[in-house]
């Protein structure tokens, strides 16, 4: 495996949002995991989760993407 490569002098512009959002994500992982906890998306409730098709154009996301309506819309597909 190759070192680590110190990335403290990239310049990212706004075209590297995944990169950037990808390593705090990574970053985020490695803290909860020195602390003891479970970092996001390895409990079992993210499984449910699906890409979704409908909602009204002015629903938030978050009201869209809750386990109970990801449960629902996989039922109706069943």
């Amino acid at each position: 495996m190759d070192p680590v490569v110190d990335r403290s002098k990239e310049h990212l512009g706004p075209a590297d949002k995944a990169i950037i959002q990808a390593r705090r994500l990574l970053l985020g992982a490695v803290k909860t995991v020195q602390q003891g906890g479970t970092p996001r998306g390895v409990e079992p409730s993210y499984y449910a989760l699906r890409a979704a098709e409908g909602g009204a154009r002015d629903a938030e996301l978050a009201e869209i993407l809750t386990p109970e309506t990801a449960r629902a819309a996989i039922l109706q597909t069943v």
